[in-house]
């Protein structure tokens, strides 16, 4: 097949990936708690509350501050989920054009950039987490900003390009703080390209205000709101007995996936012995942290592999791309695959589902039921995971996660009250509570965390799903 026409076939199944992935905005069930949970703070943010100080958070601020005004705009329409959803489709979208252009400017062609993009979007998973509104999506595109302007500098050693890479990640840093992880293995190369006098150590001392600047906008802000200390604790001291806690519970079976990563380590070693230039290089050292990071360290949900996958269908991208300018009549042995896959819309499906009670359309419409007969001074006690009362006052400092967060918060740091949720029930007095507890085989059984059905019964009554109760007037 020819290079024009096999060109125009990937851009087909390009095309034919950005329609399943906004499909996606309305039907992932992936990380929904994790939507209701930061257009929740971003909606805290628009009514004047400061994070870690008035609410409790592990994660950095900067995506609530961003879209505190898109709250602002649907208060009280359930529609800003699909709004926000909306949102971080861009961004992904932009990510991959990133993707797509370090591909083709530095570590392959444009034949290996469409097919990493369409080999990265066949999976559920992927798509998944490019439309989940968590600070993820901006971190890895901030990251994936400044990785191509660093190699633009490796390139072309302007001042400005590298400039711009150490400003870039700076910015992704407060998205997320896990974009350490994803600076690691770009951090040891650098080093060694530092060592090795391939980069000029006054370029580093030229670059480094620009690394800092967000970082000491983040240190002023904290200072002046006075919570310094307590994000220092509940992003860094929390977060690391959060991990502890729910270490037995990080994935062990990403059997869906064997196959693919076989297929991309094999890849990577076909890489490495046809002498790779630094840009591969650098992509091989990304892709060897990242496999033994998501294998070895924690990885709680399935998204949490969406940067391996990614990396990983780069590098069989590469391969087929080499394969093709070999013998052009590798487009047809491919040809059958692409079609599979991309008709294979559940792809990895099993893995990518969470467990949950409701699909996306269920939650919001309980969320909306929520949002149309309650005030922001209403209380709403939600599920722990899914926190449903986006525009409501919350039940609790910690009004997500609380069956440990409080717990360990007893522990280490006594910012709120123990959590007890029969004393939020009686005393605090939500109009709406979640309470699914009673249809589930395996109840909670802690006292702190238990709701008596027998006090609810008398206080409240089913209006939505036989799950959703409302206060009696």
């Amino acid at each position: 097949m020819k290079e024009k026409t096999f060109t125009r076939v990937l851009w087909v199944f390009t095309a034919i990936n950005v329609l399943y992935l906004l499909a996606t905005i309305f039907i992932s069930e992936a990380a929904m708690g994790d939507d209701l949970e930061h257009i929740h703070a971003s909606w805290l943010v628009w009514q004047g509350q400061t994070p870690y100080t008035d609410f409790f958070e592990h994660h950095h601020p900067l995506m609530w501050y961003l879209f505190a005004p898109l709250a602002g705009l649907f208060e009280g329409k359930i529609f800003i989920f699909f709004a926000a959803r909306f949102c971080m489709c861009l961004a992904g979208l932009v990510t991959l054009w990133i993707v797509y252009r370090l591909i083709k400017d530095f570590w392959g062609d444009k034949i290996a950039a469409l097919l990493a993009v369409c080999l990265f979007c066949f999976s559920t998973v992927a798509r998944d987490a490019l439309v989940q509104f968590k600070p993820d999506a901006l971190m890895h595109l901030f990251f994936f900003g400044g990785l191509y302007f660093f190699f633009t500098f490796l390139r072309d050693d302007r001042q400005k390009q590298l400039n711009t890479a150490v400003g870039l990640w700076g910015v992704s840093f407060l998205f997320l703080q896990t974009e350490i992880f994803l600076l690691l293995p770009v951090g040891l190369c650098g080093i060694y390209l530092l060592a090795v006098k391939k980069i000029k150590f006054q370029n580093v001392l030229k670059a480094l205000p620009w690394a800092l600047l967000p970082l000491l906008l983040l240190a002023v802000w904290l200072l002046l709101c006075g919570n310094a200390q307590r994000y220092f604790e509940t992003n860094w001291l929390l977060n690391a007995d959060i991990l502890n806690e729910i270490w037995s519970r990080r994935i062990h079976d990403y059997s869906d996936f064997y196959g693919f990563f076989a297929v991309g380590a094999a890849a990577a070693i076909y890489l490495l012995i046809s002498k790779p230039d630094i840009y591969v290089r650098i992509l091989l050292v990304m892709y060897v942290v990242e496999l033994l990071l998501r294998t070895t360290y924690i990885s709680i949900w399935i998204y949490y592999f969406k940067i391996l996958l990614l990396y990983n269908a780069v590098l069989v991208g590469l391969v087929v791309s080499r394969f093709y300018r070999k013998k052009e009549q590798t487009a047809w042995i491919c040809l059958p695959f692409l079609i599979l896959l991309c008709g294979k819309f559940w792809m990895f499906e099993s893995a990518s589902t969470g467990a949950t009670d409701m699909n996306t359309l269920q939650v919001m419409q309980v969320a909306t039921v929520i949002a149309q007969n309650s005030a922001p001074d209403d209380v709403v006690v939600s599920p722990s995971g899914i926190p449903m009362g986006i525009f409501n006052k919350n039940p609790h400092y910690y009004w997500f996660s609380w069956q440990y967060m409080g717990r360990l918060d007893e522990a280490r740091f006594h910012y709120a009250e123990p959590f007890d949720i029969m004393k939020i029930i009686t005393e605090t007095k939500p109009k709406f509570v979640y309470w699914d507890e009673w249809k589930k085989e395996k109840q909670e059984e802690r006292l702190p965390y238990k709701i008596q059905p027998e006090i609810m019964k008398v206080l409240y009554h089913p209006v939505v799903y036989d799950t959703l109760f409302l206060r009696n007037d």
